[in-house]
């Protein structure tokens, strides 16, 4: 992660939110001790965050996750095609 000062980024804002958003690399952003520093994150990763922590919020849920993971890796996991019930058919109920 990138990090400058608040002078810096407040002089070039528009290519640090460019680069922020396109390439989804986060700017530390310091004002003296990099203690007191705050990072930037687009608006897309802040989100992306957020769906994370929910999702790991339950520990029943993180389990699940891990398991599914666990399964992927070891080859464990059967593929499965997905019904879409929104889908139009030629057959008449």
């Amino acid at each position: 992660m990138e990090a400058i000062t608040a002078s810096n980024f407040r002089s070039s804002l528009a290519s640090f939110l460019d680069k922020v958003t396109n390439d989804h690399e986060p700017v530390m952003v310091t004002r003296g001790d990099k203690q007191k520093a705050a990072v930037v994150i687009s608006k897309e990763d802040y989100e992306s965050l957020q769906e994370t922590l929910y999702l790991f919020s339950s520990r029943a849920n993180a389990v699940r996750l891990f398991s599914a993971f666990s399964q992927i890796d070891s080859k464990e996991a059967i593929e499965r095609e997905l019904i879409d019930e929104n889908r139009k058919t030629d057959v008449d109920p």
